[in-house]
């Protein structure tokens, strides 16, 4: 079987993410996979071979009892300072969120 770079990174991507879900299930810590906003113009870009992996990784951790916190689209782009990252404003409101989430998953 002939393996493409990019399916090597995938591979290695879940066996670790394997391994510190382990670790932090024998350490006693939660594990919450965040899932932070991206834009409409991000999200339109990632094909959809990418978009189920993500969705066949986050079925596999909620399985084995691991959170996520899975934010939305942001509703402008006006949150973002580019593609993928968000800007001032957009920190001010994914924030908190997070925070809440946090604190009400302890």
């Amino acid at each position: 079987m002939k393996l493409t770079f990019l399916k090597l990174l995938q591979n290695t991507f879940t066996e670790t993410l394997h391994k510190i879900a382990d670790l932090c299930l024998k350490k006693n810590v939660k594990l919450v996979l965040v899932k932070t906003p991206t834009s409409l113009a991000y999200e339109q870009g990632v094909p959809n071979k990418y978009k189920k992996k993500y969705l066949s990784v986050s079925e596999t951790m909620k399985k084995r009892g691991v959170d996520t916190f899975n934010t939305t689209k942001a509703a402008s782009e006006f949150y973002f300072k580019d593609y993928s990252h968000l800007s001032r404003e957009g920190a001010c409101i994914f924030t908190p969120l997070l925070l809440r989430y946090i604190e009400s998953n302890k």
